[in-house]
């Protein structure tokens, strides 16, 4: 079976990675700061990896740069 081509793209496993690894410490945290704080973090982490996928999907090299900066 043939790969994907984000799931080949490493940034893209580095993300998928700490997005696991995030929502793993996630059930740690007190109820009382489950709200906000993780709120604001998983909107964070899907950002960044929309803008993962955005940036596989680019082909112009100056604009990936621009939104890896």
């Amino acid at each position: 079976m043939a790969k994907n081509k984000i799931d080949s793209f490493v940034l893209y496993q580095k993300q998928a990675d700490l997005q696991e690894y995030a929502y793993n410490l996630f059930v740690k945290y007190p109820k009382s700061e489950k709200q906000g704080l993780i709120q604001d973090m998983k909107k964070n982490i899907h950002e960044g990896i929309r803008i993962t996928v955005y940036i596989n999907k680019t082909y112009e090299g100056r604009k990936k740069l621009e939104l890896l900066n």
